[in-house]
């Protein structure tokens, strides 16, 4: 973790706010998972020492699904990307043995470690091609509407599939009027809440309870949540429509957020089949 932030996320922090003609000191905010590594004593003081001027924002466990921006646009499309690759070099492979004459039963896959490892360049440049889309990412081809404000900026769409009630993370809906209201009323509403927010950070210590993380939310490495699965029939395409709100398209069904054909969504609610008790095996049977 350390290695990264030193070598990945403080070079890029300080490369925008070049770019953006920032102060050098201007504060930065880092969302991360609530791993114990992540919300570890250890950890935060590191970067309270090293790096002050970054915020770490925690997503509470179970809910980077609706909050954490990678989470609900881009790795849902790059895992299907990854299932389309496997599942088009196995039926070339399966292909290609038929052709030359193999019977059926006598088809076997390659899984020694080479073939394996010859194949993932290609399963990541695919991958790479399919979420490398701005328009994906920002969404620049939905026009955001907010309380009757359009935004004309692009640019300012981006993360705003990440949605709580009214409100999503999109700059626009961060910095819009309706939010601000929110926050100026929030001292006479919730007074606690209204410093934990506006209060400077301190230097992590043993007794900072009211400043890191809950440890009731603190999730242990290994503990993840079921994630989000797509059928490997399910086009890319599709999967876009349905993170965009379209709802399943036809043929298809939402099984625990993911796209699944519909048979396999009946297999998946354990439908049972009726069977007769009396039944024979043979040709077509």
């Amino acid at each position: 973790m350390k290695s990264f932030v030193s070598n990945i996320l403080a070079p890029y922090f300080n490369t925008e706010k070049e770019r953006l003609s920032l102060d050098q000191l201007q504060e930065c905010i880092w969302q991360l998972d609530i791993w114990s590594v992540h919300a570890s004593l250890e950890f935060r003081t590191w970067m309270f020492d090293n790096y002050p001027w970054i915020i770490l924002d925690y997503v509470p466990g179970g809910c980077t699904g609706l909050w954490q921006p990678c989470d609900v646009g881009i790795q849902r499309i790059l895992k299907l990307a990854v299932k389309h690759s496997q599942q088009t070099a196995v039926v070339h492979e399966v292909s290609s043995q038929l052709q030359t004459g193999i019977n059926a039963c006598d088809v076997t896959l390659d899984t020694t470690l080479g073939t394996l490892r010859n194949r993932v360049p290609a399963t990541l440049v695919n991958a790479y091609h399919s979420i490398n889309k701005p328009q994906r990412i920002q969404k620049a081809s939905y026009s955001f509407r907010y309380h009757n404000i359009v935004s004309p900026d692009n640019g300012l769409q981006a993360f705003e599939l990440c949605r709580s009630g009214e409100f999503n993370l999109s700059h626009l809906s961060l910095t819009s009027r309706p939010l601000r209201v929110i926050l100026d009323n929030l001292p006479q509403q919730d007074a606690a809440l209204a410093e934990a927010i506006s209060a400077p950070c301190k230097h992590p210590t043993t007794d900072d309870s009211g400043t890191r993380p809950n440890s009731a939310m603190v999730m242990n490495e290994g503990g993840f949540t079921e994630p989000v699965e797509d059928d490997v029939e399910v086009t890319l395409e599709e999967v876009c429509e349905h993170l965009d709100g379209g709802g399943a398209p036809e043929g298809l069904a939402e099984v625990n957020g993911g796209l699944q054909l519909g048979s396999a969504a009946a297999e998946g609610d354990d439908v049972e089949i009726p069977i007769a008790a009396n039944y024979g095996l043979g040709r077509g049977k």
